[in-house]
């Protein structure tokens, strides 16, 4: 007899959004890069990071990283990442 699956979670559509940064003109934009964590987290932000400074070379990056994926961001990680940046990219690792 052959065994199987059924995933009974209902499909999800794909998401087309885009979103547009409006960067005042003479200053570059600023992306929030958020690992929580997890090891490599980092490595692959910071290869996603290479990857859109090569596309967007005005692009400036803040690095934040977790303790572990548990822990909340401290007060000044929230601050640096909604007060300095115009968008945050987040990343799990493995």
């Amino acid at each position: 007899m052959a065994i199987r699956f059924f995933d009974l979670r209902p499909p999800t559509p794909e998401s087309r959004d885009s979103y547009a940064v409006e960067v005042p003109r003479g200053q570059a934009r600023r992306i929030g890069l958020l690992a929580n964590g997890f090891p490599d987290s980092m490595a692959f932000l910071d290869a996603v990071a290479r990857a859109l400074a090569s596309a967007a070379p005005d692009t400036r990056f803040v690095r934040v990283e977790k303790m572990s994926p548990p822990t909340p961001l401290t007060a000044e990680q929230v601050r640096m990442l909604t007060d300095d940046c115009d968008g945050v990219i987040a990343a799990y690792g493995h």
